[in-house]
């Protein structure tokens, strides 16, 4: 599935992308239109709220999106994509995690992961405006995977490796933008990359079902 955060008719709501690419389904009132109950908590605005439901979420949204009625469904030029992660609890960044982008830099491949964090306050919709700092007048983007936690196996901590794809929820785009002279002076990365609308995401979080390879990627 490909899922969003969607606002349509002066409403957010949680959708999932129909066949064919060109309409949103409202999960919320697909399911509620279909006699559900509490449909509103179960498909709820926060994609992390959804997703900390696990299994059990992403099997009532593929029911609803398979018995859609027409008014749950808006096409996605009479609609606004937001943020399909709009209140992650946590950002966590790896830099230089791309063993091309060390060789083109003449970086030595890092021993360890070399971890930062954006803070939620960055995140901005799929399109959304880029406000330039200041303070700042050499502003980057960076093309990134991101990866969004959240699978069958929830959250948790000291995962092994070989169970760590299971916490997984899915995959989405992602934009680093950077003020590149912030983070030189500074020589540590977190202001030069967490000003406010610096994390662009989307268009949408497509479930790891769908993800057969995730380093198969192209960005």
């Amino acid at each position: 599935m490909k899922l969003v955060r969607f606002e349509a008719q002066g409403r957010a709501a949680l959708g999932v992308i129909a066949e064919g690419g060109e309409a949103v389904i409202d999960l919320a009132r697909a399911d509620a239109l279909g006699g559900g109950q509490d449909s509103a908590a179960r498909f709820p605005t926060s994609m992390a709220a959804f997703l900390a439901r696990g299994a059990t979420g992403m099997d009532e949204a593929r029911a609803a999106m398979a018995h859609a009625p027409e008014d749950a469904v808006f096409l996605l030029k009479d609609a606004r994509l937001l943020a399909p992660v709009g209140d992650p609890p946590k950002i966590l960044c790896i830099g230089q995690n791309y063993r091309d982008h060390c060789e083109e830099q003449n970086q030595p491949i890092p021993e360890r992961a070399i971890l930062f964090s954006k803070y939620a306050t960055a995140v901005n919709a799929p399109g959304g405006v880029i406000r330039l700092p200041r303070v700042s007048d050499q502003i980057d983007y960076e093309a990134e995977l991101a990866v969004v936690i959240g699978g069958a196996g929830g959250g948790g901590r000291d995962i092994s490796e070989g169970d760590a794809l299971r916490h997984v929820a899915g995959y989405l785009c992602a934009n680093d933008v950077t003020a590149r002279d912030i983070q030189f002076a500074d020589k540590q990365w977190v202001r030069g990359k967490s000003p406010d609308t610096f994390f662009p995401i989307g268009p949408w979080l497509v479930t790891a079902d769908e993800i057969a390879d995730p380093h198969n990627l192209d960005i």
